[in-house]
């Protein structure tokens, strides 16, 4: 995203009808804008910044709205740059007929992202900074907002800037025996550069770990109850949503496509779906409805496979066992309520099993326990979530250090000099003290709607 010179504005509320729709302008020409079409009892260069003032706003003599509105001087405010906000009626039409008569006095429409893309240029946050303040706009559980509230106040800061400060460190070592060859460089220090180095490559490592285990409270997680048809997932289905969302039958294959719903599971955002049953059929709806079932099985986080544990296991079923074994699932041996075969119970690993009826629902409640703390015992105590982006940055930055390693291993110290320091300039895409090259820029700014 390239930094325009043009003044933008946006609505900053959600679309549809509200009590209040907000609209931001920011850029050099924002107080000429707005002063151009708003009245009240004091002309707008005389109005305090950060203050609010009732008004009226004109379309040339035809009144459009009574508004309020704050003033914003650069660098105080949350772009850096001069900014207005203006709080309206919140009608569809009432906002869209205010942002045309800002863009005919000479505003641009921003792109999304822009205002704080405008902030991170301007010094006023750093670019995880930005990345959490969607991140909070966009969680879908309480768990996940607590995640981009901790990175918004500096979490991810706070990982970096001892990190850097160890590799400033080491990077003055090396230069000093580079500077003066006679002097050499002590086995201690060798030592110790090495021990920093390879220090900050498991720093790195462990905060991608742990990123990765946080994705669970942004992006959510998928789970698949599955297995021969009639063994009642759509029964288990539907108390887990606790709706009536699937039809239920004694009928077998009643269910012929994927059907989901989302929950929240210790706070992570769930899509659950039900299947249709794995049999072999020369029914061709059927065949598709398994492949598709096999096809999402491959993709989810966990998988629940259903069992009817009144009967042995049929060689389908075993056939099935045998494939997701390594997959670690879940086993609900359904329909306890018409008899308990105990060479199925003993065909299942008993970690891993749950003696159930769907229809009288016992043992529900020890499987749903267990369903929530498998999600619980994989989200970390600390971390952030980082995107693709971010993690992109830490990982090209470990790669310069892992040369720097081997190059200090091998006495190369001017080498290994030039790979810290390769390492110090990726990291300060993340302290804010350089931006980060444009495509990255564009993957995280055009996640954000456009008001913000």
């Amino acid at each position: 995203m390239p930094l325009r010179n043009e003044t933008i504005c946006a609505v900053a509320t959600p679309p549809g009808k509200g009590a209040i729709g907000i609209v931001r302008v920011s850029g050099k020409e924002a107080f000429g804008i707005v002063g151009s079409v708003f009245r009240a009892k004091l002309p707008f260069d005389k109005l305090l910044e950060r203050t609010v003032y009732l008004g009226r706003l004109y379309d040339g003599k035809e009144f459009v709205d009574e508004v309020l509105i704050v003033k914003y001087v650069a660098p105080a405010s949350y772009t850096g740059e001069d900014m207005v906000e203006i709080f309206a009626h919140g009608g569809t039409r009432i906002l869209s007929w205010i942002i045309e008569l800002l863009q005919r006095r000479g505003a641009s429409p921003a792109l999304p992202g822009e205002f704080t893309f405008r902030a991170v240029s301007n010094g006023k946050m750093t670019i995880e900074k930005a990345e959490s303040i969607n991140e909070m706009i966009t969680s879908r559980t309480r768990r996940g907002l607590e995640l981009a509230r901790r990175k918004f106040n500096g979490s991810f800061e706070r990982f970096i800037l001892p990190l850097e400060g160890n590799l400033k460190e080491a990077l003055v070592n090396i230069e000093a025996s580079i500077d003066f060859p006679e002097q050499g460089i002590k086995p201690a220090d060798v030592s110790r550069i090495q021990q920093t180095v390879a220090s900050a490559i498991s720093r790195i490592d462990e905060m991608l770990e742990k990123s990765e285990r946080c994705n669970l409270l942004l992006d959510g997680a998928e789970v698949i109850l599955c297995g021969a048809p009639n063994v009642g997932k759509s029964s288990i289905f539907n108390i887990l949503v606790r709706d009536e969302r699937v039809i239920v039958s004694d009928e077998p294959g009643t269910t012929r496509d994927l059907v989901d719903a989302t929950l929240n599971i210790a706070g992570v955002p769930v899509r659950l779906y039900d299947s249709a049953g794995i049999r072999t059929s020369g029914d061709s709806i059927e065949l598709e409805g398994v492949r598709r079932t096999w096809h999402k099985i491959e993709r989810v986080d966990l998988i629940l496979l259903v069992v009817d544990v009144s009967k042995p296991v049929s060689d389908d079923e075993k056939k099935v066992i045998g494939e997701l074994l390594d997959r670690e699932p879940f086993f609900l041996l359904n329909k306890a309520d018409l008899g308990v075969n105990e060479e199925t119970i003993s065909a299942f690993p008993e970690e891993r099993r749950f003696v159930i009826s769907a229809k009288t629902k016992d043992g529900m409640d020890r499987f749903e326990a267990a369903f929530e703390r498998f999600f619980d015992e994989h989200l970390p105590v600390d971390g952030v979530f980082l995107s693709a982006s971010l993690s992109g940055i830490l990982m090209k930055a470990k790669r310069f250090l892992a040369l720097a390693k081997q190059n200090i291993y091998q006495e190369a110290y001017d080498l290994a000099a030039s790979d810290i320091r390769e390492a110090l300039d990726t990291l300060s895409f993340l302290t804010g003290k350089n931006l980060p090259p444009e495509e990255i820029l564009d993957s995280i700014f055009s996640r954000f709607c456009i008001g913000k």
